[in-house]
């Protein structure tokens, strides 16, 4: 949807410049040319302002899907609660009894 009205509005702007869409603007002097390489370089600018706005917005929609993605695989794989989305806390296992118990509970030495 973001990138379609990024598109949109360049598509508008070469309309502009190609004199489809819009007001007409003054008139030129006779006999005088457009200067095509500033209308070029002013289309580069935009174009390039236009793509790199397009590819942030994409960067972020394919992270936002990958984050998406990993979390709905951890739900299927029993890691996290499909209704909480918390992590599901199995207890693991029993670790080896101590070979020097000490005299006081909580205590090493």
């Amino acid at each position: 949807m973001y990138i379609q009205e990024k598109v949109d509005l360049l598509e508008k702007a070469v309309e502009q410049l190609n004199g489809l869409v819009g007001q007409q603007g003054p008139k030129g002097e006779s006999g005088k040319d457009a200067d095509t390489e500033a209308i070029l370089k002013e289309l580069r600018v935009d174009i390039g302002k236009q793509f790199a706005s397009a590819q942030t917005a994409l960067s972020e929609m394919v992270l936002y899907m990958v984050g998406r993605a990993i979390v709905e695989e951890l739900k299927r794989g029993g890691v996290i609660d499909a209704e909480t989305g918390k992590a599901i806390l199995l207890p693991g296992p029993v670790g080896p009894t101590p070979r020097f118990p000490s005299s006081r509970t909580g205590c090493a030495i």
